[in-house]
């Protein structure tokens, strides 16, 4: 599966509800799948390439119980509407989405699925994280395990980021 697209008749999101299995790819060109996302609900226990989603609900990570998979793992994600719950049961190192575009919607990572899981925003240098006025970005599981990955930076354009009692921010103003 090179590409998925979900766009549900009528753009109702109960006309659709997707389910992924975890190890799915691109077999062919053996890379991540790019999801194209418009309504619905989607579940995966997979890596993304491309993950583009402008309304509907995303489970992105279910417990996996004694079979964690590792490399959940999302190169680009952008949101304009919509929710985004990233619980990935990853075992290997830190699950990360490298390069964020949050134009609306909310990403929640504050659920107590896979709260003991490390996650990290950005992937090195130019993987940044974008949050602008409308979206949401929630961090504050409780575990402060949530981290920014070294060389990235997390930009706020008058969106709401929320983290853990106790975390440590370092501000900077970019002027012009």
């Amino acid at each position: 599966m090179a590409n998925l697209y979900i766009q549900p008749n009528n753009n109702k999101a109960s006309n659709v509800t997707v389910v992924v299995e975890k190890d799915a790819f691109d077999a062919k060109n053996t890379t991540a799948t790019n999801i194209y996302m418009h309504n619905g609900t989607l579940t995966t226990d997979s890596m993304v390439g491309t993950f583009e989603v402008h309304n509907g609900t995303v489970n992105y990570g279910t417990d996996l119980a004694a079979s964690p998979e590792t490399d959940l793992n999302i190169t680009d994600l952008k949101m304009y509407g919509g929710t985004f719950n990233w619980y990935p049961d990853d075992s290997g190192g830190d699950a990360y989405i490298g390069d964020l575009w949050l134009f609306g919607g909310t990403i929640d990572a504050s659920g107590a699925t896979n709260s003991d899981r490390a996650k990290a925003l950005g992937n090195g240098a130019g993987n940044d994280i974008h949050v602008f006025k409308g979206a949401t970005l929630l961090l504050n599981n409780g575990r402060g395990n949530i981290t920014i990955a070294a060389s990235s930076q997390l930009w706020n354009f008058a969106g709401i980021i929320k983290t853990d009692t106790g975390s440590e921010i370092s501000i900077s103003y970019d002027t012009p």
